[in-house]
């Protein structure tokens, strides 16, 4: 099942060059303390070109990130809307943070 009302884009005035990075973080820790089968699930529509790419990152402290990369989406790609679930076990009983 989908819910949820968080968006975001990011369309620039200009074509950015291949070193511009974009970062989004939600704001504040996900609990995940009481976690069975913790699971990222959303929904993404894609246009990227000339170096573009989407990735998601998990941390425990906000320091160090680990990608999850079972969900990257490389440059070149148009998609439609497309599901897309990352399996966060690994961080069950933890609180983390995404970007």
């Amino acid at each position: 099942m989908f819910d949820g009302q968080w968006a975001a884009w990011e369309t620039p005035e200009s074509r950015p060059g291949p070193e511009v990075q974009y970062w989004m973080m939600p704001a504040g820790v996900i609990d995940l303390s009481n976690a069975v089968n913790p699971q990222l699930v959303f929904r993404l529509k894609a246009y990227m070109i000339n170096y573009g790419y989407f990735r998601v990152h998990v941390s425990e402290n906000g320091v160090s990130w680990n990608e999850l990369n079972t969900i990257n989406v490389d440059s070149d790609q148009n998609t439609g809307w497309v599901r897309k679930q990352a399996d966060l076990t690994a961080w069950a009983g933890k609180k983390i943070r995404l970007r």
